[in-house]
């Protein structure tokens, strides 16, 4: 995954599906990662790392944003990313930003979780750096 760089994607999500999104700077083993997640049964958008910081529990979250979420709905998905520094956009209706300080560098990609998701017209598209 470039350092400075603008990933976008449309996604539809059947319904009963738990959480999607977009892995950033994963580890080749999948062990370390920031994530990207939607979760649909809690219309949130959520800005989150494994592994979580020892002082945290399970349940928390680094960042969370309230976002409409309907199965069969196509949603947008589009995040910039420059060195640690990086923003969310959710249907360009909702924008989060967040800091990537543990994990600099590694690969990126779509992950869903107990349902099913769609994801198309993907693009990443390095940046220069600023």
């Amino acid at each position: 995954m470039p350092a400075t760089c603008r990933i976008q994607s449309s996604i539809r999500f059947k319904k009963a599906t738990r959480d999607l999104g977009l892995l950033l700077r994963c580890s080749d083993d999948f062990e370390k990662s920031y994530f990207i997640r939607l979760e649909p049964s809690r219309n949130r958008l959520v800005f989150d790392m494994w592994p979580r910081p020892v002082n945290e529990t399970y349940h928390q979250v680094e960042l969370e944003r309230m976002v409409d979420l309907a199965a069969g709905t196509l949603v947008t998905l589009e995040v910039f990313m420059d060195g640690n520094m990086g923003v969310v956009y959710v249907n360009n209706k909702v924008a989060m930003n967040f800091r990537a300080y543990n994990l600099i560098e590694g690969n990126w990609g779509f992950f869903v979780t107990d349902g099913e998701a769609r994801f198309s017209e993907t693009v990443l598209q390095v940046l220069p750096s600023t």
